[in-house]
């Protein structure tokens, strides 16, 4: 049996992200998306592409005619596209419905930490099968471009991995408010690679001395 992703409204909040779309970053990624633009009618694809700002962006730095696509599973951004040429697809990557070697671009920035399971395993089975997805959509000889929390450690990616889970029970047993919870989250993450880096160091001084 299929491994399935947990409620993503029980853990992602539109409202509040549309906050942190507007403050992140993406010069580097849209960058390095744009000079891969050579010619007229590029297809691209943005997994989670959220309002859109991101795709927006491209539409205007762009020197070529490109159709971009949102491949987004929370439908509330449907109505909040920031370009009416946006393609909006209500999908999510893990059943997505589009057919193969469709863009010669797939673009997506900080969406496989979201694929979260009700074990360890099965999250890790999800997030592969969302990248076999993202290369089964891309034409062969297109691009994939794409930015990605990770941990060098494994204590942190399981620790990690366990918030996730804890959170999303947390919102649907007790109703606490999500970013509450985020703080929460944001804090004890900070605390716990705190600790570790501190024990790393100190074991390798130990090693050399």
């Amino acid at each position: 049996m299929e491994p399935k992703q947990l409620n993503l409204n029980r853990t992602l909040n539109s409202q509040l992200f549309l906050k942190y779309e507007k403050a992140k970053n993406n010069e580097r990624r849209l960058n390095a998306v744009l000079k891969l633009i050579n010619k007229q009618n590029i297809k691209i694809c943005d997994v989670g592409g959220a309002s859109g700002i991101f795709l927006n962006e491209l539409l205007k730095k762009s020197k070529y005619k490109i159709h971009v696509f949102n491949l987004e599973i929370d439908q509330d951004y449907q109505n909040k596209q920031k370009n009416k040429k946006i393609n909006f697809i209500n999908k999510s990557i893990l059943d997505n419905k589009i057919k193969g070697n469709f863009f010669d671009i797939a673009t997506f920035n900080q969406v496989l930490h979201h694929l979260v399971s009700n074990n360890h395993q099965n999250t890790l089975i999800l997030q592969k099968k969302a990248l076999e997805e993202v290369f089964r959509i891309t034409k062969k000889g297109g691009y994939i471009v794409f930015e990605e929390e990770v941990y060098s450690s494994p204590a942190i990616s399981r620790i990690t991995y366990s918030v996730s889970k804890f959170a999303n029970l947390l919102h649907s047993k007790l109703n606490i408010n999500f970013h509450v919870i985020n703080v929460l989250i944001f804090i004890f993450l900070w605390f716990i690679q705190m600790i570790l880096i501190r024990y790393h160091y100190q074991t390798r001084h130990m090693d050399l001395a």
